[in-house]
């Protein structure tokens, strides 16, 4: 005697019908199952790909004021003589300096 209970399943009305065998009832779970795990990874990917959107709309305000932040600057050099420098001209003059006795071919 086959009977239905009128009951669908999920979101895709399938209907539950007691005349199939446990396989099909199953095979149906198993279909229901895997269009619902579908719909969560499409929200997933959704929020994810807004996230990476807003990061790169909005990252370059952060990274700017960031950079205003941490500006690099030298505010003095330590000369030959062991004192402390902070006029610009005397750490221009000091870095020059070291670069050229760095880079100057050594004889001997």
């Amino acid at each position: 005697m086959a009977y239905s209970t009128g009951v669908s399943c999920g979101h895709m009305g399938v209907p539950l019908d007691h005349t199939g065998s446990g396989n099909d009832v199953l095979a149906k779970i198993a279909e229901i199952q895997l269009g619902v795990s579908l719909e969560g990874n499409k929200e997933e990917l959704f929020w994810e790909q807004r996230a990476h959107v807003n990061w790169l709309k909005n990252s370059d305000c952060n990274i700017s004021f960031l950079h205003k932040a941490t500006r690099n600057n030298i505010a003095g050099l330590e000369n030959g003589e062991g004192s402390w420098v902070t006029k610009k001209a005397e750490t221009l003059r000091i870095t020059s300096n070291y670069f050229m006795d760095m880079f100057t071919a050594c004889e001997g």
